[in-house]
């Protein structure tokens, strides 16, 4: 996996700040970078910039 940028990460905290209030309000939880998801119908795994776990 390549080293993240600034161009890269600054925009995925942006987004992932504007979430977090309407996210935590519902009880849901939030992440970012580093958290593996694994998608059953194509048996592979992701590590998506910011995740929403409901």
């Amino acid at each position: 996996m390549a080293r993240a940028t600034d161009a890269h990460l600054t925009p995925a905290l942006n987004l992932a700040t504007l979430l977090r209030p309407p996210v935590r309000q519902r009880g849901s939880r939030l992440y970012i970078s580093d958290m593996k998801v694994r998608l059953e119908e194509r048996n592979c795994f992701y590590y998506p910039d910011i995740q929403i776990q409901i």
